[in-house]
């Protein structure tokens, strides 16, 4: 119904009115007198015609709107909100929690008139969806009361929302704190708790902590947090069971009911890889459930000793120095072999040494020109076909030329010299602050200070031409940026890395700082951090495509995200990308779906288990690379950590909004009390008359009736 109807023009209407007024005078004076002359009736329909295409294009001019309001009566609408996550499985002593949801659902449908109210039930976890049939299945995996909330008042925008009923045990365990998005909440939310508020008998692990990364051979601590309800103090068995076969067991002495207490392992996994471990505690008789006795982790063990491969051209004061810090880093297997004067080695053993067994190589002062060419070809051939990280440490006696075969691997062309400066400074530069191999303090500031007040040192970096992916990260301390001489690069790509050091005199680094508190562990840990980074391969992946986490909740959607890359660390934004997902008696094979260069998939078909999997790309059928790893699927646990409904919140949430609180019992007999009333609204609307074509048509025809009766009437 049209309440009100006005026109509006951009001026005032009494200065259209007087115009109009003026253009019909023209009009009338126009066609007083005429030639021949014409009766009183033909002189009127030429006027009108005339005036009327006058009003028309003033009114045009001037742009017109047509205001008017409409009265529109809605009906109430009712969001119904339905917990639809795993805590409503939890059996009480009247059945299961959702058989009481489930009831109130087809009670609500039946007790109002869909003529009177609009209902709309939403069953939510942890995402909300619109109920397309009248039932619940509660498979969610975690509760998000917030997000619910804030979801369904923004989707029912358009409607005459009135209120909204929420029916939950109250128990929440993802999202912010329901009651912060209530208080915003422009409508009144009415509470239905449902569920037992009396502890039920119950044993659970409550957390697990420990280190994701550890070193094999190391032993780690695994603190288990367990809790109990309605259990008298007593013994449980709690064990660790690791998938290498590695397990430990405790007889633990329960907290009292209501109480969490805290139970230290000790694990020493003896092999590097990915490992899934499991906590379980023995469940005991009158449990509610044994769904939350135990939990799983998966622990990433690296090798603990690497093999250090150190080649002198000469027996020095640096190697002495070098060879006194590497016994000094405890995750090292050393090997030293010191050329003699006739190009062989002093050791009596090297052909013995296999250098395909190697983790790392340390070249210092070596090759030199008169290098055993035979072993030294063998040695290079190791670091090429095994991609073994080296860590070149250049003086007066090396020949660059002898390291052809590696070229592409080393930061520098074989067209550089080494050319002698003493008495060099030195300083860090700002990739270098950043770099892992050179990033020694957590304060830049201090890093930069310490680099800049070392003991000199012999440099040989003054004609040295670094390939164009070499990273500088030190250089000699220069007055001005083009004088900066580079010291210390490195190279990541391809399948290796490298560093080279082109200095000599670097033993005082840590001989003449042994007594400075301050800088004493400098060079030892430039060394640590050198050889970490190089023997480090996870930046040297070309897929980084993994599992957003560790360890899923069983019907949870498993994902794996990332990129790939090619050879030089370039995106790759055509690659076919190939995942293999395996566990005892469960396989998948997919392909990853490629989004623009982003390669994302899921897949909530998985049950519960320990599984590998593996990742292949290929670009124009060339292999880029295969990744693997490992991740756990748990049977729903987290729905069952907290199994006590929750009233208080339930009661604060109706409190907080101006709505009423129930236990479902009191619900069901009360649902009479809902009255809603219908909103009538007003409407503004506006229509812009001036733009409409119609108005040219308009104008056409009454200029075509004046012109035609003219023609027809002889005036001239």
């Amino acid at each position: 119904m049209i309440e009100q109807l006005y026109l509006n023009f951009s001026i005032p209407a009494w200065i259209i009115f007087l115009i109009c007024w003026i253009l019909v005078a023209i009009a009338i004076f126009f066609y007083t007198r005429t030639l021949p002359p014409l009766s009183q009736k033909r002189r009127v329909v030429l006027i009108t015609a005339r005036a009327i295409n006058f009003i028309i294009l003033l009114s045009l001019i001037f742009q017109p709107v047509i205001h008017y309001m409409i009265q529109k009566t809605e009906k109430p609408t009712l969001a119904l909100l339905f917990d639809n996550s795993g805590s409503m499985k939890i059996n009480e002593l009247y059945g299961l929690r959702g058989d009481s949801l489930n009831y109130a659902l087809n009670r609500l449908k039946r007790g109002w008139n869909n003529d009177s109210v609009i209902i709309r039930p939403y069953r939510f976890a942890e995402n909300l969806h619109l109920m397309e049939k009248d039932s619940l299945d509660f498979t969610g995996t975690r509760t998000n009361i917030s997000t619910a909330m804030t979801l369904i008042l923004d989707s029912l925008l358009n409607y005459n929302i009135r209120s909204v009923l929420l029916l939950s045990d109250g128990i929440f365990n993802e999202g912010a704190n329901p009651l912060m998005k209530a208080m915003k909440s422009p409508v009144p939310v009415f509470t239905v708790t449902v569920g037992d508020t009396l502890p039920k008998k119950d044993v659970e692990v409550a957390g697990v902590r420990f280190n994701p990364v550890v070193y094999a051979g190391d032993s780690m601590t695994v603190t288990v947090n367990l809790s109990q309800t309605g259990f008298t103090p007593t013994n449980a068995l709690v064990r660790i069971r690791g998938d290498a076969g590695q397990t430990v067991a405790k007889t633990v002495l329960l907290p009292p009911s209501g109480f969490q207490k805290s139970v230290e392992f000790t694990l020493t996994p003896q092999t590097a890889g990915d490992f899934s471990y499991r906590v379980e505690i023995e469940s005991l008789p009158g449990e509610m459930t044994s769904s939350n006795n135990h939990q799983q982790f998966i622990l990433r063990v690296l090798k603990n000793k690497y093999r250090l491969f150190l080649i002198s051209g000469q027996p020095s004061f640096d190697q002495r120095i070098l060879i006194h810090i590497l016994k000094q880093l405890p995750n090292i297997e050393m090997t030293v072999l010191t050329e003699n004067r006739q190009g062989r080695f002093y050791e009596p053993a090297f052909q013995q040494l296999k250098p395909d067994s190697q983790d790392v190589f340390i070249f210092l002062g070596y090759p030199t020109r008169i290098s055993d060419k035979n072993y030294l070809s063998a040695v290079l051939a190791s670091i090429q076909k095994n991609d073994i990280p080296l860590f070149c440490m250049v003086n007066e006696n090396t020949y660059l030329a002898n390291l052809a075969p590696i070229e592409d691997i080393i930061p520098v062309t074989l067209k550089s010299r080494l050319s002698r400066t003493e008495n060099s400074l030195v300083r860090i530069t700002p990739g270098g602050l950043l770099h892992p191999a050179t990033r020694l303090q957590d304060e830049s500031q201090n890093r930069s200070q310490l680099w800049h007040e070392l003991p000199p040192v012999t440099d040989f970096g003054r004609d040295l031409e670094l390939h164009k992916t070499s990273s500088v990260l030190v250089t000699r301390e220069a007055a001005t940026e083009e004088d900066q001489v580079p010291l210390l690069m490195a190279a990541s790509g391809k399948d290796n890395k490298s560093l080279l050091l082109a200095v000599s005199g670097f033993g005082n680094w840590h001989f003449l700082l042994q007594d400075d508190p301050a800088r004493e562990t400098f060079f030892r840990s430039l060394i640590d951090r050198g050889i970490r980074w190089l023997v480090s391969r996870e930046d040297l992946q070309r897929i980084h495509i993994k599992p957003q986490r560790q360890v899923y909740q069983l019907g949870e959607l498993v994902e794996f995200s990332g990129q790939v890359f090619d050879e030089f660390y370039r995106e790759v934004n055509d690659a076919i990308v190939n995942v293999v997902i395996q566990g005892d008696s469960f396989q998948i094979e997919d392909v990853i779906p490629n989004q623009g260069g982003y390669y994302a998939y899921r897949t909530a078909s998985i049950p519960s288990g320990v599984y590998e999997y593996k990742i292949k790309a290929t670009s124009r059928e060339r292999l880029l690379g295969e990744v693997r790893g490992k991740f756990a699927v748990e049977q729903l646990a987290l729905e069952w950590q907290e199994t006590v409904a929750n009233i208080s919140l339930m009661k604060q949430l109706a409190g907080h909004t101006g709505g009423k609180h129930w236990r479902i019992r009191e619900f069901l007999k009360n649902t009479h009390q809902f009255q809603f009333a219908e909103q009538t609204q007003l409407l503004a609307h506006e229509l812009v008359i001036w733009n409409s074509y119609y108005w040219l048509i308009a104008i056409i025809t009454l200029l075509a009736i004046e012109w035609f009766f003219r023609k027809r009437w002889g005036l001239l």
